[in-house]
Protein backbone atom coordinates (compact mmCIF):
# COMPACT_ATOMS: atom_id res chain seq x y z
CA UNK A 1 0.00 0.00 0.00
CA UNK A 2 1.21 3.42 -0.99
CA UNK A 3 0.04 6.79 0.49
CA UNK A 4 1.38 10.05 -0.39
CA UNK A 5 0.83 12.61 2.71
CA UNK A 6 1.79 16.26 2.24
CA UNK A 7 3.77 15.75 -0.74
CA UNK A 8 5.83 12.80 0.71
CA UNK A 9 5.17 8.90 -0.30
CA UNK A 10 5.06 6.30 2.27
CA UNK A 11 4.77 2.73 0.81
CA UNK A 12 4.62 -0.36 2.92
CA UNK A 13 6.00 -2.61 -0.06
CA UNK A 14 9.12 -0.69 0.15
CA UNK A 15 9.12 0.11 4.36
CA UNK A 16 10.91 -2.07 6.59
CA UNK A 17 7.87 -3.71 8.65
CA UNK A 18 8.95 -3.47 12.13
CA UNK A 19 5.89 -3.93 14.99
CA UNK A 20 2.36 -4.16 15.22
CA UNK A 21 0.52 -3.63 18.21
CA UNK A 22 -3.48 -4.89 18.23
CA UNK A 23 -6.72 -4.21 20.36
CA UNK A 24 -6.72 -7.44 22.96
CA UNK A 25 -9.83 -8.39 22.27
CA UNK A 26 -11.41 -11.53 20.43
CA UNK A 27 -13.96 -9.70 18.43
CA UNK A 28 -11.57 -6.67 17.12
CA UNK A 29 -9.33 -6.73 14.02
CA UNK A 30 -7.35 -3.41 15.13
CA UNK A 31 -4.22 -2.67 14.74
CA UNK A 32 -1.25 -0.38 14.46
CA UNK A 33 1.74 -1.02 12.60
CA UNK A 34 5.21 0.63 12.47
CA UNK A 35 7.27 0.62 9.71
CA UNK A 36 10.63 2.73 8.57
CA UNK A 37 11.20 4.11 4.92
CA UNK A 38 14.70 3.54 3.07
CA UNK A 39 15.75 7.23 4.28
CA UNK A 40 15.09 6.23 7.68
CA UNK A 41 11.57 8.03 8.28
CA UNK A 42 8.83 6.47 10.28
CA UNK A 43 5.06 6.10 9.78
CA UNK A 44 2.58 4.44 11.21
CA UNK A 45 -0.60 2.49 9.59
CA UNK A 46 -3.93 2.06 12.01
CA UNK A 47 -6.47 -0.12 10.90
CA UNK A 48 -10.09 -0.21 12.54
CA UNK A 49 -12.09 -2.98 14.59
CA UNK A 50 -13.28 -4.17 11.39
CA UNK A 51 -9.33 -4.59 9.79
CA UNK A 52 -9.80 -1.60 7.19
CA UNK A 53 -7.13 0.89 7.03
CA UNK A 54 -8.20 4.24 8.64
CA UNK A 55 -5.25 6.55 9.30
CA UNK A 56 -1.68 6.57 8.26
CA UNK A 57 0.63 8.73 10.30
CA UNK A 58 4.14 9.91 9.59
CA UNK A 59 6.18 9.98 12.70
CA UNK A 60 9.11 11.70 14.36
CA UNK A 61 11.68 9.80 16.09
CA UNK A 62 10.93 10.56 19.23
CA UNK A 63 7.27 9.45 18.74
CA UNK A 64 8.45 6.04 17.29
CA UNK A 65 10.63 5.75 20.22
CA UNK A 66 7.67 6.46 22.10
CA UNK A 67 5.37 4.06 19.76
CA UNK A 68 8.12 1.17 20.33
CA UNK A 69 8.09 2.14 23.87
CA UNK A 70 4.42 1.08 24.36
CA UNK A 71 3.94 -1.51 22.00
CA UNK A 72 7.50 -3.43 21.52
CA UNK A 73 10.41 -2.13 24.12
CA UNK A 74 12.68 -5.24 22.87
CA UNK A 75 12.94 -3.22 19.98
CA UNK A 76 14.18 0.16 20.96
CA UNK A 77 18.11 -0.42 21.49
CA UNK A 78 17.86 -1.82 17.74
CA UNK A 79 16.36 1.08 16.45
CA UNK A 80 18.15 3.72 18.53
CA UNK A 81 21.24 2.49 19.72
CA UNK A 82 21.91 2.00 23.70
CA UNK A 83 19.69 3.83 26.01
CA UNK A 84 21.11 5.09 29.53
CA UNK A 85 21.03 3.87 32.61
CA UNK A 86 18.08 4.74 35.28
CA UNK A 87 20.42 7.66 37.18
CA UNK A 88 23.22 8.17 34.70
CA UNK A 89 24.56 11.64 35.47
CA UNK A 90 24.71 12.40 31.38
CA UNK A 91 21.08 12.47 31.30
CA UNK A 92 20.49 15.15 33.60
CA UNK A 93 18.72 18.14 32.01
CA UNK A 94 20.89 21.31 31.41
CA UNK A 95 19.97 24.51 30.02
CA UNK A 96 22.60 27.26 28.98
CA UNK A 97 22.29 31.07 31.15
CA UNK A 98 19.59 33.02 29.60
CA UNK A 99 20.83 36.64 27.73
CA UNK A 100 17.86 39.19 28.01
CA UNK A 101 15.43 38.92 25.48
CA UNK A 102 16.83 35.33 24.30
CA UNK A 103 15.05 32.44 24.77
CA UNK A 104 16.25 29.00 26.09
CA UNK A 105 16.18 26.35 24.24
CA UNK A 106 12.79 23.63 24.35
CA UNK A 107 14.97 20.48 24.68
CA UNK A 108 17.37 19.48 27.15
CA UNK A 109 21.34 19.26 26.53
CA UNK A 110 22.84 16.42 27.34
CA UNK A 111 26.71 16.85 28.43
CA UNK A 112 29.69 14.79 26.22
CA UNK A 113 31.64 14.62 28.58
CA UNK A 114 32.22 14.36 32.46
CA UNK A 115 33.94 17.04 32.33
CA UNK A 116 31.32 19.23 31.03
CA UNK A 117 29.86 18.45 34.11
CA UNK A 118 31.46 21.74 35.44
CA UNK A 119 29.77 23.74 33.38
CA UNK A 120 26.05 22.67 34.10
CA UNK A 121 23.80 25.61 34.58
CA UNK A 122 20.94 24.40 36.29
CA UNK A 123 17.51 25.51 35.37
CA UNK A 124 14.99 27.18 38.28
CA UNK A 125 11.83 29.24 37.29
CA UNK A 126 13.45 30.16 34.06
CA UNK A 127 16.37 31.03 35.53
CA UNK A 128 19.86 29.63 35.39
CA UNK A 129 23.18 30.29 37.16
CA UNK A 130 26.30 29.69 35.22
CA UNK A 131 28.04 27.61 38.13
CA UNK A 132 31.61 27.62 36.66
CA UNK A 133 31.66 31.54 36.12
CA UNK A 134 29.73 31.97 39.92
CA UNK A 135 33.09 29.41 41.21
CA UNK A 136 35.40 31.68 38.99
CA UNK A 137 33.94 34.92 40.40
CA UNK A 138 34.28 33.89 43.90
CA UNK A 139 37.41 32.51 43.80
CA UNK A 140 38.55 36.00 42.58
CA UNK A 141 37.05 37.33 45.05
CA UNK A 142 38.42 35.66 47.99
CA UNK A 143 41.93 36.39 46.17
CA UNK A 144 41.06 39.97 46.48
CA UNK A 145 40.12 39.93 50.08
CA UNK A 146 43.11 38.38 51.34
CA UNK A 147 45.21 40.65 49.07
CA UNK A 148 43.63 43.33 51.36
CA UNK A 149 44.05 41.37 54.36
Amino acid sequence: MRRIIDGVAYDTDTATFIAQGDHDHPMSQASWSLYQTRHGAFFEVVAGHDGVVEEWNPLSDEQARRWLEANANYLIEKYFGAMPEAGDPSMRETRPAVIVGQQSPATPQRPASPGELLTLKPGIWGMSIDLKEAGRRLRQRLQQRQGKG
